[in-house]
């Protein structure tokens, strides 16, 4: 059963070089992962630092390998030490 996974993060209100580095390395990482079918990424237009993506995954197992990994735990470490945010998760079952 495909699961979706919304993903909240706040952002400065400017991110810098090495911040858009790491989220476009996690994306890239997430979408070689078995499992995965796709982003959406939302920016709130009130307030650009509020930032949603909403990722598919084929199942839940697919999404908990992912996170357990050690390639997402290290660059997801690195993502919330940059914003000084943790992540919030919200999973969706279709």
């Amino acid at each position: 059963m495909a699961v979706k996974i919304l993903i909240r993060q706040k952002m400065p209100e400017k991110t810098d070089f090495q911040l858009n580095q790491l989220l476009d390395l996690m994306h890239k990482t997430a979408s070689l992962q078995n499992g995965f079918f796709f982003n959406e990424y939302l920016t709130c237009s009130k307030n650009p630092g509020d930032r949603q993506v909403i990722s598919t995954w084929q199942s839940m197992d697919h999404w908990r390998r992912w996170t357990q990994s050690r390639e997402y735990k290290l660059i997801q470490n690195r993502i919330e030490d940059l914003t000084e945010n943790k992540t919030e998760y919200t999973v969706y079952a279709h």
